[in-house]
């Protein structure tokens, strides 16, 4: 995989000449390395934002408590929307499709493509939303699972 993006030395901010390089979030790092090494290449990959879904479920929040939206909450239908819209995404895109028996919990595989939702609704009957402390404690959990995954997995090269 040839990066596009060039680096610069953080202490001369001269270019660094190697087009080798690919920038991955910490949080991510080791289980791309582990995947590539086993064979499972990967093409593109990103890792959810607690942020987003946590903004739109403040304003939602404050919008119905201020009784200018009125949600009853047992519409599913509201619940949906919500969940989609008020979502974030761990996401890797592999080169090929690669058929896996099992997925780490909460994981999701469409062709090519492995996604964790990270959503801002609790899941229970009401409408309830999940605290920023909540949000990223899953985060975490889902992307150690998805480390222990990987290292499991067997070796295909």
């Amino acid at each position: 995989m040839e990066s596009i993006y060039s680096c610069l030395d953080n202490k001369t901010f001269e270019i660094i000449d190697s087009k080798n390089i690919i920038i991955v979030e910490s949080k991510l790092a080791k289980t791309i390395s582990i995947l590539n090494q086993k064979g499972y290449y990967v093409d593109m990959f990103s890792v959810a934002k607690i942020s987003n879904p946590f903004k739109i479920s403040d304003a939602i929040h404050n919008l119905i408590e201020d009784k200018i939206l009125d949600i009853d909450n047992h519409n599913e239908r509201i619940k949906k929307a919500i969940k989609y819209a008020a979502s974030e995404s761990t996401m890797i895109i592999f080169k090929e499709n690669y058929k896996f028996d099992e997925l780490p919990e909460g994981y999701e595989a469409h062709d090519n493509r492995m996604f964790y939702y990270l959503t801002i609704l609790k899941n229970t009957e009401t409408i309830s939303f999940k605290s920023l402390v909540e949000l990223d404690h899953e985060l975490d959990k889902s992307l150690k699972d998805l480390e222990e995954w990987a290292e499991k997995l067997p070796r295909i090269i």
